[in-house]
């Protein structure tokens, strides 16, 4: 991502708490909308979805329909809608603030390929409701494992913690495993092929310890970003 191109995440997440919302233009063309109590992407946020839009190139026949877990503003959902029109999106959150948020982003971009269903209980990822088997997962989930929370290191680098969303940003567990083990539960439920996480050096090997004994094949795909790592999950039938 070239410098001229990244946003001052503090700044955005300050406009959204002191006015209740924040414009964001991100890539393709695409401008999102971020509501107060709605996780404002940060630079490593763009990154991530630009290589998935790389990725989901490289694999483009073998992908129909892609889940957003935990879909926050819809900035992942909304522009791979954009980069894939063929392609069916499906966004999943908790949080009606932020469907609400999705949806609005969907509309003003035009993206009529996605849409959006409520998660009803905590640690749900995907509504029973979705309507077909789903080819590929990709989230950006609530990472943020209380160790990490605590560095002095993370509070330096991330001065927009304080203004964020917690239910976006914590794992609510010691190193930041939770959502992708229950994301990947979800994945079995639906006939996934392959998953796409965000992760990062801080809980990049507890999510491959925990997830050894599965019947998957790991990628860690490193970045432009030290903050940022890709992880590719591919579900061995």
């Amino acid at each position: 991502m070239s410098k001229n191109n990244l946003l001052n995440v503090l700044n955005l997440a300050q406009e959204a708490a002191e006015k209740g919302t924040v414009e964001i233009a991100t890539l393709n063309g695409t401008r999102i909308t971020v509501k107060r109590g709605v996780f404002v992407p940060d630079n490593e946020t763009l990154l991530f979805v630009s290589k998935c839009i790389e990725m989901i190139k490289s694999m483009n026949s073998e992908i129909e329909t892609i889940a957003d877990a935990g879909v926050g503003s819809g900035v992942i959902a909304v522009s791979l809608g954009k980069a894939f029109p063929a392609k069916k999106i499906y966004g999943y959150d908790i949080s009606e603030r932020a469907l609400k948020t999705a949806k609005l982003n969907a509309k003003n971009n035009n993206t009529k390929n996605v849409v959006f269903y409520k998660n009803y209980r905590l640690g749900s990822w995907i509504n029973r409701k979705t309507p077909r088997k789903i080819d590929l997962i990709v989230s950006n989930p609530p990472y943020v494992g209380d160790e990490e929370l605590r560095s002095a290191d993370f509070k330096r680098d991330y001065p927009d913690y304080k203004l964020q969303p917690k239910a976006g940003l914590l794992s609510l567990d010691r190193v930041g495993l939770r959502p992708y083990i229950s994301i990947l539960k979800s994945a079995k439920k639906f006939g996934v092929k392959y998953l796409l996480f965000r992760c990062n050096t801080e809980n990049v090997n507890a999510i491959t310890s925990a997830l050894a004994r599965e019947k998957i094949k790991i990628e860690v795909i490193k970045t432009e970003s030290k903050a940022l790592l890709l992880m590719r999950v591919t579900l061995i039938k």
